[in-house]
């Protein structure tokens, strides 16, 4: 299992991060890895999403999320090839009119045999670039 929290500021307004984060079907337009996205069911207030990430090999999972705007995003697996387990969150918070910290806190555990060594290089390789392509997302469109 592999727990993981980061911290990011961006220079843009919470509503607008809060827009990036929530709006899935963009997700490929600007995650290098982010294969497919298919909004299977979506409200106000929460959404189920279909993910084919590419992991060193495709990787198909279903999230359902949680969705409070504009301060936190929640989330928990539905069904996965390779997760057993795939929990997490956005937190925001309002710095100032037009700047905005992210949390971003991830916990997972693969399904299938995968050494530690090689989750953890997974995450800490994939987590770094992943925030920085939402922040420069997000601070494009500020």
């Amino acid at each position: 299992m592999s727990d993981v929290s980061r911290e990011i500021v961006v220079e843009a307004p919470i509503a607008i991060a809060f827009d990036v984060i929530t709006n899935f079907a963009q997700y490929p337009k600007f995650l290098k890895d982010m294969k497919a996205v298919k909004v299977i069911k979506a409200t106000k207030t929460s959404a189920d999403v279909f993910f084919r990430l590419d992991l060193i090999r495709d990787v198909e999972y279903t999230l359902s999320f949680k969705l409070k705007s504009p301060t936190s995003v929640t989330w928990k697996l539905v069904e996965g090839s390779m997760f057993k387990k795939n929990t997490g969150s956005w937190k925001l918070k309002k710095l100032d009119a037009n700047t905005t910290e992210l949390t971003y806190t991830l916990e997972v555990d693969f399904g299938l045999f995968v050494p530690s060594m090689i989750s953890k290089m997974l995450i800490s390789q994939s987590l770094p670039a992943t925030l920085k392509a939402f922040k420069t997302r997000i601070e494009s469109l500020a």
